[in-house]
Order: C-alpha cells, then sequence, then structure tokens
C-alpha cells in the first residue's frame, strides 16, 4: 500500500488532517456497502470531512466513489447533514510539525509529534501529544547498529569462508612440497654434481632442523617461553625456506615435463601461493591500519 491521503478534521477551530478512518468501523458490518478506490493514494475510496464539537466527533460531509458515480453525505445517512459518529471508539492520531522520515505506506510516515484523540462511543475522553524526535533518534541509532551488526557478520562469514579455504590451500602446498622434495631430491642426485648435491643437502639440513627443532619444543614445553617462541619462529622461517625450495624444484620438473597436466598443477601451486602472499599482507595492512 502506497502512502495515503489523509482526511480532514476539525478542532478547536482549526483544519487539520488525521492518519486514522474513523468511518471504517462503520463500515466494517456493512458488506453491502463498496467504495472504488479513486486512486493508490485513497484505497478507501472515499474522502470524509470531520469535526469535534462539544467533545463529540461529527461526520459533516462525505464524498466516496462507487465506481459509476460519486456520492455524498446522504448515500450513507439519508436526510443528514452531520451524524454523530456513535460506533467510533479508540484513538486518532493527528500528526504536527515537519516530517522526519516519509514512509511510502499507509500512514506509516514519521512527523515531529503526534496529537492523539481518545473516543469512546463518538465522545473525547482524553487528548496528549506523543514527542516522536526521541523516537526518531533512537530509531536511527538501532538502524545503525543493525547495519554495523550486518556487516559485523558479514565480515565474520567471510572470515569463516577464509578459514575454510586457508587450511585446504595448506594441505594442497604441503602435500605438493613433500611431493616436491621426494622427487626433486631423488632427481638431483642422479645428475651427480656440485650443485644438485648441493641443493639436495640443503633440503636434508632444513628437514633436519626442522624436526630438532619440534623435538626440542616436545621436550621443553613450558619451561622457557622466550626460548620457545625464538624457537617457533626459527622452525617457521625454516619451514618457509623448505616450502619455497620444494615448489621451486617442483613447478621445475613439471614445467620440464611439458604436459596439460603438469602446467595445471603449477598454476595451482603458484596461485595458491600467491592467495597466502595477499592474504598474510591484507592483514599486515589492516593491522597497521589500525595501530
Amino acid at each position: 500500500m502506497t502512502a495515503q491521503a489523509g482526511e480532514r478534521l476539525i478542532f478547536k477551530w482549526e483544519e487539520c488532517w488525521m492518519a486514522t478512518e474513523p468511518l471504517r468501523q462503520y463500515l466494517h458490518n456493512k458488506n453491502y456497502i463498496s467504495f472504488v478506490p479513486t486512486s493508490t493514494a485513497c484505497w478507501r475510496g472515499y474522502y470524509g470531512k470531520w469535526e469535534i464539537k462539544n467533545k463529540k466527533l461529527y461526520l459533516i460531509d462525505l464524498e466516496a466513489n462507487l465506481g459509476y458515480g460519486k456520492v455524498d453525505l446522504s448515500y450513507l445517512f439519508p436526510g443528514k447533514n452531520e451524524v454523530f459518529a456513535n460506533w467510533f471508539s479508540g484513538k486518532i492520531r493527528i500528526p504536527q510539525g515537519e516530517i522526519l522520515e516519509y514512509v511510502h505506506m499507509g500512514y506509516e510516515s514519521l512527523y515531529k509529534r503526534d496529537l492523539i484523540l481518545v473516543f469512546k462511543n463518538g465522545l473525547l475522553i482524553n487528548e496528549y501529544v506523543v514527542d516522536n524526535e526521541k523516537k526518531y533518534q533512537n530509531e536511527i541509532k538501532k538502524r545503525k547498529k543493525q547495519e554495523i551488526d550486518m556487516e559485523l557478520a558479514r565480515i565474520e562469514e567471510k572470515k569463516k569462508k577464509k578459514d575454510k579455504i586457508i587450511p585446504v590451500i595448506i594441505i594442497v602446498l604441503f602435500v605438493s612440497v613433500l611431493i616436491g622434495i621426494s622427487f626433486g631430491v631423488n632427481r638431483l642426485i642422479q645428475q651427480h654434481t656440485i650443485i644438485t648435491y648441493l641443493f639436495s643437502a640443503l633440503i636434508i639440513i632444513l628437514l633436519l632442523l626442522i624436526i630438532g627443532s619440534m623435538i626440542f619444543l616436545t621436550t621443553n614445553k613450558g619451561q622457557n617461553i622466550e626460548k620457545q617462541d625464538k624457537v617457533v619462529s626459527f622452525v617457521g622461517v625454516n619451514f618457509l625456506l623448505l616450502i619455497f625450495t620444494g615448489i621451486c624444484i617442483g613447478i621445475f620438473y613439471l614445467i620440464k615435463w611439458g604436459t596439460i597436466l603438469a602446467y595445471f598443477i603449477s598454476a595451482t601451486i603458484i596461485i595458491s601461493l600467491l592467495y597466502l602472499i595477499f592474504n598474510e599482507v591484507k592483514k599486515s595492512n589492516n593491522k597497521k591500519n589500525r595501530m
């Protein structure tokens, strides 16, 4: 439903518009009466004019559309110029002041304040003013919080996806490294040259250093935290060197192999490695920006 045009009300000698339809209660059980909408801004199919006199609510004018023509107050109340709305019990809302937020639906737009008139059987029994500015500010804060929560949830979901992808990439790289090292060392030794022996020795030394460091960490767990941190860093550096060496050897022989599968595996390894590097650089930059 689009925003609806309100009906007119004369209250305390002033004419205003109201965001309520008092005639709806009267028409509720009269199924034989069916008005036709005049526009999307008036789905009820009629415009009523009302007046409060001596604390009584009166319908003083009506313009309704039947589809084949328009009718006035006498269509519902023959011979009457005005009608006491004794069928109406409830609240009439009269928006006042500037509009704070436009809502393209019914009477949902929010104004600076609302004058609320309370009726019982057509008699005005109470009136009060509702200040909507505080409500509006609270709503703005609530929406901002929801937006922040949604953004944090989106970031968290993205992080979870990354956390799922990265272990897979690491496993793929690790397996590739082991295969590359095994295959590469075997081929290097077969070359029977000083350079190949040196590369083979480098790989074996790196493996021994990593294994030795892991044994040290296991046997000295919880004894010297500072030394353990240094060993962990040492393991990390050696492991990265081992990975890099293994990847280089593996890719070299894959490319030398010269098949589509070899090229595909090489491209997969390189892309995975670049993704990990990019991810770590991005994390590092984010930390620097926070600081």
